[in-house]
């Protein structure tokens, strides 16, 4: 290879018009080297595995001393260039086919070897900058909101917080015992009555003498009779009967042929109210209505008192519920209130028992009783 270029050089100098002729220009001369380069390369390393040349090209050789006498190569050179040009059967030597592309293939992989750009001068494909699907863009591309000044980024999105809503909390169970909210509700009370208080009191020339509730009866059995609604699960409304058996008083055993017994009847309305109905309850009942009174002698005697307007009774007690239909209720009840009018009557005739002077009195009662109330419908 040595020989090969030493020769070109030679040609190169002025050894002969024919030479001449083949190198028109230095840069003909410059590609010739660069291909006889490149095929001893591919002589040396058939497999293609050998190291590329390198982008820059080998620096020419030296120019070879000029002899004593001799004429500049240069004049020589262009004389031969210009009589090539002028020359009709001369034509310009060309590159082989060959040579052009792996030469530029050289040097193209050499310039991507070294970071460079490649030969044809075209830009680098920019870098990916789309998001991972997962994550929000927003629109305008990179963050950019879309008329805000240079370098000024959009807001981050977030999404809104959450709502929180209150729930009360659910209603708690309702017991297999538990009565219905409404229904039909009735029942009925047994027990004893203790009489007490005044009927009124007599007044005749400053003397007075209080006629009382044990002059003219004892305690005795009592049945009440109870027709009402259940509202609520918790509250009762209804009508009463209460009726009183009552016994003999103490007043005068031997009058009249003796008394046979006394009786008392309360008609009212009433509300009650249990805490659990459900199981056992603290139970309170209030209610309002009229009461008479009468006692009865052997010889047809009869001692009405009556117009006992605002009888008025409280009670307490429990409230035990047995099934969803059926409760029992003990309890204390405390009645009070007045009798307007009292008559006697009897064989002899009748009249008021309550004369000029005479007051009216208060009475009271108190009643033990144990009641039973079912939910009908």
């Amino acid at each position: 290879m040595t020989r090969e270029i030493r020769s070109a050089d030679a040609e190169s100098c002025g050894r002969g018009s024919a030479s001449l002729t083949r190198m028109r220009t230095p840069g003909v001369a410059f590609a010739l080297v660069l291909t006889t380069l490149a095929r001893a390369a591919l002589a040396d390393d058939p497999a293609g595995t050998a190291a590329a040349p390198s982008a820059t090209p080998p620096a020419a050789p030296a120019p070879a001393p000029k002899a004593p006498g001799s004429k500049p190569a240069t004049s020589k050179a262009s004389t031969t260039k210009r009589a090539a040009e002028t020359s009709p059967g001369n034509a310009t030597p060309t590159m082989p086919a060959d040579a052009s592309a792996s030469g530029a293939a050289s040097a193209s992989g050499a310039a991507s070897a070294n970071g460079a750009a490649p030969a044809n001068g075209a830009p680098p494909p920019p870098p990916d900058t789309s998001a991972p699907p997962l994550y929000y863009v927003e629109p305008g591309g990179r963050g950019e909101a879309e008329g805000a000044p240079d370098g000024e980024q959009s807001p981050i999105y977030e999404p809104p917080p959450p709502m929180y809503v209150y729930e009360p909390p659910p209603p708690p169970g309702v017991s297999r015992r538990s009565p219905p909210r409404t229904a039909f509700w009735a029942g009925v009370r047994v027990g004893a009555t203790l009489p007490f208080g005044s009927l009124w009191t007599d007044g005749l020339n400053g003397y007075y003498r209080q006629r009382t509730f044990r002059d003219y009866a004892s305690p005795g059995p009592v049945f009440e009779l109870d027709v009402g609604a259940r509202l609520a699960r918790h509250y009762n409304v209804f009508m009463m009967w209460e009726h009183s058996a009552l016994g003999t008083g103490n007043l005068d055993s031997s009058s009249f042929g003796g008394q046979q017994w006394g009786a008392s009847n309360l008609y009212g309305v009433g509300v009650r109210y249990s805490t659990d109905p459900a199981a056992v309850g603290f139970l309170v009942e209030i209610g309002l209505g009229y009461r008479d009174f009468r006692a009865y002698w052997n010889d047809g005697t009869r001692l009405s008192l009556t117009d006992g307007w605002l009888d008025a009774r409280i009670g307490l007690g429990a409230d035990i519920r047995i099934n969803r239909w059926l409760s029992l209720s003990p309890e204390i009840v405390l009645s009070g209130g007045s009798f307007d009018t009292a008559r006697w009557s009897g064989p002899g005739g009748s009249g008021d028992a309550l004369t000029l002077g005479d007051e009216n009195g208060e009475y009271g009662t108190i009643t033990f009783e144990l009641g039973a109330h079912a939910d009908i419908f």
